[in-house]
């Protein structure tokens, strides 16, 4: 059996100084911005029958979606229940968070392709007709703005990405490729290109769980100032998230999970066992966390609420109702006549079929570069889950145990959220999934390069000595 050295773990969980953290993210966003700029765009087109294969027919309700809830928010200053009722775009319109819009808005207007008070053209409908917008593409120079967002989101994304994962596990090494796979998977460099709410929607999740995995510990262990602060800045990021997709509740749960272990953690409970009622009533008692729980609580539910209502003047109006009907967004998707009945995923075993086609088999890197069969992306991620089991448990890497339990945590949570919750075999659906197969696939590598490495200088060993006598 191959034995790691302790020498190779220090090498691979090594944090880094400021100096090799800033030349992984200046090299990340290069390659990042060079794969997006250079790589042919993968095809993940929902719909067969467009005529423009590099282009998503959502793309251009997005944009003009993007233009007009802009134009009325800023320039119009237009909160009225009318305006924001407003069934022009279906579901793209009133039933979706609006952050997406805004920044797709702004970048047309910005780069001067679109008029106040002008529709794009082809896109001037009073009522969502998608048997003929499904067919109809928005300007060159139009298009090319509205995308501009969406790729500085792709970027951003492989950036924030490294850093939390060298968060969770201490390594410089697999944060930086952890952060290469995601930015070399197909799905994310098509969707990175295209005017959708996906990509942004993982970039304000991962800049959520990044933020909290730098101030959870804050909210119980220090003052309640402290706790007031960071449970401000993690609603924010939340909040951000929720705002551009619904499949980032996700991501919320995750951090109210992590928000109770770490109350754990930091009075020392490790194990249930250990948990008794005279032992709890001691902690509350002796340090205020009644205080912190509540400051805590009202802090981050204020805020992540004002972040929810704030940009959407929809939910000035009847408040709970609008949000409900918001939230119902998935079931009215799910009736969506345009879906295919083999695109459905009606029981387990069409989920999981989806589920892996949309992973491993569609977005592998190693299949999709080299031209090695699926099987080769799907074995490095199984190698990568031994690993992280084995990190879990090694006595070695103690240090880093908190953060690799994050990880698991929001991984499961990921898997689990996506797994049985989507409806339907669309590529994009299946990108929340995108960074576990990353994170998966860098630990997988990494493991195979140490024991092939352990196991080269345990076969050279003996010939150096017999080389000597």
């Amino acid at each position: 059996m191959v034995n790691i050295s302790d020498k190779a773990l220090n090498i691979v969980f090594n944090k880094g100084n400021t100096t090799a953290v800033l030349c992984c993210a200046i090299s990340l966003t290069m390659c990042a911005y060079l794969i997006f700029a250079w790589v042919p765009l993968p095809e993940f087109n929902d719909y067969s029958n467009s005529h423009h294969p590099d282009y998503h027919p959502d793309e251009g309700v997005w944009t003009a979606a993007g233009k007009y809830y802009f134009e009325k928010f800023f320039l119009d200053k237009d909160y009225s229940y009318e305006t924001w009722n407003v069934k022009r775009f279906g579901n793209f319109g009133d039933r979706n968070p609006v952050l997406v819009k805004y920044l797709v808005g702004s970048s047309l207007f910005l780069s001067g392709e679109v008029r106040k008070g002008e529709d794009i053209p082809g896109f001037g409908f009073d009522r969502l007709d998608w048997e003929k917008v499904k067919n109809i593409k928005p300007p060159v120079e139009v298009l090319s703005a509205a995308r501009v967002p969406i790729r500085i989101m792709g970027i951003v994304t492989v950036i924030l990405f490294f850093f939390l994962i060298r968060t969770f596990t201490g390594s410089l090494l697999l944060g930086w490729t952890g952060a290469l796979f995601l930015g070399l998977q197909p799905l994310v460099i098509s969707f990175s290109q295209k005017v959708m709410n996906d990509m942004p929607a993982l970039c304000f999740s991962l800049l959520a769980l990044l933020t909290a995995s730098y101030s959870l510990h804050a909210i119980w262990d220090r003052t309640i100032k402290h706790t007031v602060l960071s449970a401000t800045l993690i609603g924010l990021t939340v909040g951000l998230a929720l705002q551009t997709k619904l499949s980032t509740l996700l991501i919320f749960a995750t951090i109210v999970i992590w928000g109770l272990i770490e109350l754990l953690r930091t009075f020392g409970i490790t194990k249930w066992s250990t948990i008794s009622k005279p032992m709890i009533m001691a902690f509350l008692r002796e340090n205020n966390i009644y205080k912190k729980f509540i400051a805590a609580i009202a802090s981050f539910g204020l805020v992540v609420g004002l972040v929810w209502i704030a940009p959407n003047p929809l939910l000035y109006h009847n408040t709970l109702k609008n949000t409900y009907f918001i939230l119902l967004l998935s079931k009215k998707v799910e009736s969506n006549p345009s879906a295919l009945p083999e695109q459905k995923n009606t029981h387990f075993q069409k989920r999981w079929s989806s589920f892996v086609a949309n992973g491993p088999e569609r977005s592998g890197v190693f299949s999709y570069y080299f031209n090695l069969p699926d099987a080769v992306d799907k074995a490095m991620i199984l190698v990568g889950v031994l690993a992280y089991l084995l990190m879990l448990t090694s006595t070695r890497l103690k240090s880093n145990k908190n953060g690799l339990v994050n990880m698991g945590i929001w991984m499961f949570i990921i898997t689990c959220g996506i797994l049985l919750w989507t409806p339907f075999d669309w590529p994009r659906w299946y990108i929340p999934m995108s960074p576990v197969w990353a994170v998966m696939q860098s630990i997988g590598l990494i493991a195979l390069m140490l024991v092939l490495f352990e196991g080269m200088k345990l076969w050279l060993k003996p010939s150096v000595k017999g080389s000597g006598s």
